[in-house]
């Protein structure tokens, strides 16, 4: 029980009452003079603040709880010390303990499974980031609110994360002995999730029978219970508790934990399931919790508590009764959540995707296995994926045929420079397995990554052929011709170079001149340098340099006669031997950077041109390593009559393609021991399908990012790993149809064009999922710096354009078209560019599992903190930010879209807008904070409202009549009171409707709304509209003037589109749109009462004059219809 404070100072904190107190800190009601607001404010006593144990404990409960951010867990607006006192700053929740709600007795099976649920809720979130509650107890769940009850799970104070060390005595075993988990005795046992599902287990049980699952008058006596007893029977203890809760009992207190429910959500979402059954059944005594009158709190000023039973103040925490049956404890958000009166439950973001988690371990690796960041060796222990076919054509062309140029291409990361790296490594082995030693082959690598004059690149050659033979100590075997001529054409490219690092290779190598026929040194070598730079000094044209090179590599090879020894007599005993020949092959890589530059695209086609006759040598191999572009524009010169790349090149420049589906799979199998099979394996290559891009570089990089030594090699899968395997493989699943036969588009044929697609939809993709659910039109990709140069060889604006309609089709994105009749129209001021969206099943397991960016930007003077965009409507962005001052989530409205910035009639419609908001104040209507003008930037702050918007539950079906007439009911409310204040025309439709978790809608759009006075200052055209047509009242369609009744008029659509769950009018043009709406709308035949449906028919009426003239008579009239009946409450 509270007791009266002293309103003693503690910093900036006014200590009202203390209202708490545990073992870990006693909690008091006090006021934040700062922020000018009530908090619950933790701290650690005196006495327990010099011990080191309970600092930490305390510490770790904020740090802990501070990090998790869920609506049933209690926020944490701030934790630190004050004059040496930790202390933890926290929402103000008002309510009380499940402990204590239960003095009177057991809970009626539907609320203690809604109240489990709702814990679950937070236990899932906890968990989701490897926390362990390790104390879930019904003194640690907060009840607040009355119908529905808003559960929270509160004192994180001994949770512990499954990799960090426990603040735990060797021996000791943390928590509250009813609710332990058997494994919990063990000082060796487990600490995971599971522990925690088996206490929520215990919660139920007591909630719905009045006792703990194992009571007893001992310690021994609960551990034994909880060791050795059987999970006992809920229905045998009460016969009206329903037979399933008896089965979720069992699950959830399973001995071994393998065997309870996965997860704490499964738990919830079965107990829900079982008090489906509870209607068929007599209710046991239970007890209907009911709260305390909760106290609102000005927000300005500090006043003592006052209680206003019955009342609702949106500044509050906590509300009274209301007509939709009473309001939570604060606008907290449950993704899943829905509706009380919806019937049947919501699937998770997970089970929408389909995704299924591999097994969580390690998968052993074969010993050998080695990262390969470079090209793979021939003998590497990883398979070459299917371009062998690629390494034997270019082995056996440079084996077989005396030179020429060879064209490879393929996009960046095919493998290109593998390639040929594995296939010279194949040539030297089967030369030397002929046992061969007369025959050496010389690979020259150039870099042709910008645009060079064909001098440079033969001054290049040239030197890097020298210096190659010195550095495999093949100089020795020249003969001196070939020796003399290629160091005078080493020495006569010193001038050509503008750098002085090929200066430093010569000089370093320091070779004896006289090997090549040169004078001797003299003192100090000066004779052979004097020579050299007076060579150096010859003029050298790109004639010189290729004649040079010719007859270099023309020498080498014909093959040279060793040098005879003078003495006759070796001459005549000497063993005949073959000549020595050595076989150039020239490697320009990188040439996919050069052709990829618009500033250089006639660089490489002045190099075939010019040097020519180089190229086609007969004494050389020229392997040019180039990308798809490339390969395209050779394509295309084929069909030109002597072009210069057919006299290079061919007919058949040579095309590596992506990797062939399955090839993840085949990697798995040949380095996983015993190969990889299973479940878990086709998940494992379905997520390294899509990390690969359909290249083998990523491939293996994805494979190694989940290899650990220890000490062989591991692919360890935890839970993080797992969510990303599961998220990934299922996007892959979806995205495949996109360059496969079943494509929505139609089919490709051509293998690069597969190749181009495949990689464009990663790309884009990625680009997509980084944007964290935000809008965006093919405009925005495009102007994207990071997409400019990403993808400028593999999708161009058109291309972009129709893969994001393909995505739309493969159900990836959603799209709108700002001029379809479902969109808000502003006549000149209307956005013409389709939008998309990534869907939402998608963004939400995205968000799961990857996270979302820290922050999209700051507005406002850098005081909000944008963190996600909400929707994109016909006035701006609507983006969730954080309020640096207050540290809470608010909404913001921003004016930002580039068509819109400058457009003044949008400008006045904003202002207006933000006008008017000034003035209201509304609990169904998200209140507004503050206004934004950054520089002509205009921006509306509102409260920040979590829930689902109404046009999301819709897309599910039809709800209920109660609740439609609930719901109807609240927004007649809103507008009544709009109408007081002389205002309508709210462009109500279900996407600007918010539905919080107990059912209440909140409206977070006021755009186009106007006062009646303001008629003759209309912004809207003659003949033209404003609104969403399928929304309009047909007086609004014909550009008449309207009223509140137009407001009305689409309620009563949108009542109607509850009951039945889709739209009344439907059609893809605005003439069709209007062609509907001036008839009249049917309701014979909705599911509801006939009273139901007289009212609805009146609301409907296509003549205002014969509708209600006021939304209050409207409210009135609903709220007497048999659907507004109190829901069914347990005795």
């Amino acid at each position: 029980m509270a007791t009266s404070g002293t309103d003693e100072l503690f910093g900036p904190y006014r200590l009202v009452e203390l209202i708490g107190r545990g073992g870990m800190g006693e909690v008091h009601r006090a006021f934040d003079t700062a922020r000018e607001r009530f908090v619950a404010l933790k701290l650690l006593p005196p006495e327990l603040a010099a011990d080191e144990l309970y600092e930490e404990r305390f510490r770790r409960e904020a740090q802990l709880a501070a990090k998790l951010n869920n609506p049933h867990i209690v926020p944490i607006h701030n934790f630190g010390e004050i004059d040496g006192r930790l202390y933890i700053d926290m929402r103000l929740v008002e309510g009380i303990d499940l402990g204590r709600a239960m003095d009177n007795g057991p809970l009626a099976p539907d609320r203690a499974a809604d109240i489990i649920s709702q814990v679950a809720d937070a236990l899932d979130a906890a968990h989701k980031t490897g926390l362990v509650h390790r104390d879930v107890k019904p003194g640690n769940v907060l009840l607040s609110g009355n119908d529905p009850i808003f559960a929270y799970l509160t004192d994180f104070g001994i949770a512990v994360t499954q990799r960090d060390t426990a603040i735990t005595g060797t021996g000791m075993v943390i928590g509250t002995w009813d609710y332990l988990a058997p494994e919990r005795f063990s000082s060796g046992g487990p600490v995971d999730h599971r522990s925690d599902i088996y206490s929520l287990g215990c919660v139920l049980y007591e909630t719905l029978v009045g006792e703990k699952p194992f009571p007893a008058d001992s310690l021994e006596a609960t551990i034994t219970g909880h060791l050795m007893t059987p999970p006992p029977r809920p229905s045998a203890k009460r016969p009206n508790i329903p037979p399933m809760f008896d089965e979720v009992i069992a699950h959830a207190l399973a001995k071994d934990p393998a065997q309870r429910y996965a997860s704490a959500g499964e738990l919830g979402a079965a107990a829900r399931k079982a008090a489906e059954y509870s209607v068929r059944w007599g209710d046991a005594p239970t007890v209907s919790v009911s709260l305390p009158a909760l106290r609102p709190v000005p927000p300005t000023s500090f006043q003592p508590p006052r209680t206003t039973p019955g009342s609702f103040d949106p500044q509050t925490t906590t509300y009274g009764q209301l007509p939709l049956g009473g309001y939570s404890a604060d606008n907290t958000y449950i993704r899943p959540g829905i509706s009380p009166d919806r019937a049947g439950a919501e699937k998770t973001e997970f089970e929408e995707l389909g995704l299924h988690s591999p097994r969580l371990g390690q998968i052993r690796l074969r010993a050998d296995y080695q990262l390969h960041p470079g090209w793979l060796p021939h003998h590497a222990p990883i398979p070459f994926l299917g371009n062998q076919k690629h390494v034997d054509m270019l082995r056996q062309r440079l084996l077989h045929s005396p030179g020429g140029a060879i064209l490879l291409t393929g996009f960046n990361g095919v493998g290109k420079t593998t390639i040929v790296r594995r296939a010279l490594a194949e040539l030297r082995t089967e030369i030397d397995a002929g046992g061969s030693d007369t025959l050496s082959v010389i690979d020259l690598w150039e870099t042709v990554a910008r645009p060079m004059e064909p001098l440079e690149l033969m001054v290049r050659l040239l030197r890097n052929l020298r210096d190659t033979l010195a550095r495999k100590q093949l100089l020795m075997r020249l003969p001196a011709g070939t020796a003399e001529a290629l160091t005078t054409a080493y020495h006569r490219t010193s001038m050509t170079l503008k750098s002085t690092h090929s200066n430093a290779i010569e000089g370093s190598l320091n070779l004896p001149g006289e090997m090549f026929g040169l004078p001797g040194p003299t003192l100090g070598g000066k004779r052979t340098k004097t020579a050299g730079q007076e060579r150096s000094f010859l003029p050298y044209s790109l004639g010189d340099a290729e004649q040079d090179f010719l007859r270099i590599v023309s020498d080498l090879s014909a093959g040279t006669e060793p040098q005879s020894d003078p003495r006759i007599l070796r001459r005549l005993f000497a063993r005949p031997t073959r000549p020595w020949r050595c076989r150039i092959i020239v490697v320009f890589d990188e040439l996919d950077k050069l052709t990829a530059d618009p500033e250089a695209s006639g660089c490489f086609e002045k190099l075939l041109r010019q040097l020519k006759n180089v190229l086609a040598s007969n004494d050389a191999h020229f392997i040019f390593l180039a990308g798809a572009e490339t390969f395209e524009a050779a394509r295309a010169a084929r069909s030109r009559v002597n072009s210069d790349w057919a006299n290079v090149f061919g007919q058949n420049p040579a095309y590596v393609g992506c990797l062939q589906p399955g090839a993840s799979q085949e990697l798995l199998q040949e380095v996983v021991v015993d190969g990889a099979t299973g479940k878990s394996a086709q998940l494992l290559a379905a997520y390294l399908e899509y990390q690969s891009r359909g290249l083998p570089r990523h491939l293996l990089d994805g494979l190694a990012q989940l290899v650990q030594w220890n000490p062989v090699p591991h692919i360890v899968i935890d839970r993080s790993v797992a969510d990303l395997i599961a998220f990934y493989a299922a996007l892959q699943d979806r995205l495949g149809p996109i360059w496969a036969d079943a494509r929505p588009l139609g089919p490709l044929t051509k293998q690069i064009d597969i190749d181009r697609m495949r990689i464009a939809v990663y790309q884009v993709m990625d680009w997509v999922l980084g944007r964290a659910g935000a809008s965006f039109t093919t405009a925005d990709y495009l102007a994207d710096p990071a997409n400019s140069r990403a993808g400028a060889d593999v999708i161009s604006g058109d291309e972009a354009d129709r893969l994001f309609r393909e995505l739309a089709a493969c159900g990836m994105l959603e799209s709108s078209n700002p001029a379809s009749p479902q969109h808000t129209m502003l006549g000149a001021a209307q956005p013409t560019e389709v939008v998309y969206q990534l869907a939402r099943a998608i963004a939400e397991a995205a968000h799961s599992v990857t996270g979302a960016p820290e922050e999209l930007g700051r507005v406002g003077g850098g005081r909000y903190i944008l963190r996600e965009e909400l929707g994109r409507g016909a006035l701006g962005r609507s983006y969730r930010a954080r309020d640096r001052y207050t540290n809470h989530d608010v909404a913001i409205k921003l004016l930002d879209l580039p068509e819109l910035r400058h457009n003044e009639v949008a400008r006045k419609r904003f202002e207006r807008e933000v006008e008017l908001y000034r003035g209201l104040d509304h609990p169904l209507l998200a209140a507004m904070s503050d206004a934004i003008d950054d520089e002509g930037q205009l921006g509306l702050v509102t409260e920040f409202i979590r829930g689902r918007a109404l046009s999301a539950i819709l897309c599910q079906g039809q709800i209920t009549a109660p609740a439609a007439v609930r719901t109807g009911h609240a927004l007649a409310d809103l507008l009544a009171y709009l109408d007081g204040k002389d205002v309508f025309r709210l462009d109500l439709k279900p996407s600007n409707i918010v539905v919080q978790n107990d059912g209440r809608p909140v409206v977070v759009e006021l755009g186009l709304a106007r006062r009646a006075q303001d008629q003759q200052s209309r912004l809207t055209a003659v003949d033209g509209f404003v609104g969403t047509p399928i929304y309009l009242a047909p007086e609004q369609l014909r550009s008449e003037e309207s009223d509140i009744r137009a407001d009305i008029y689409t309620l009563g659509l949108l009542i109607h589109e509850m009951l039945t769950g889709k739209p009344v009018r439907r059609g893809d043009s605005i003439a069709a749109i209007i062609g509907v709406a001036m008839k009249p709308v049917d309701v014979h035949g909705l599911p509801c009462s006939p009273e139901f449906q007289h009212v609805l028919a009146k609301m409907l009426d296509l003549d205002p004059d014969a509708r209600y003239p006021k939304p209050a008579i409207v409210a009135s009239l609903l709220r007497g219809l048999p659907e507004f009946a109190p829901r069914r409450q347990s005795s």
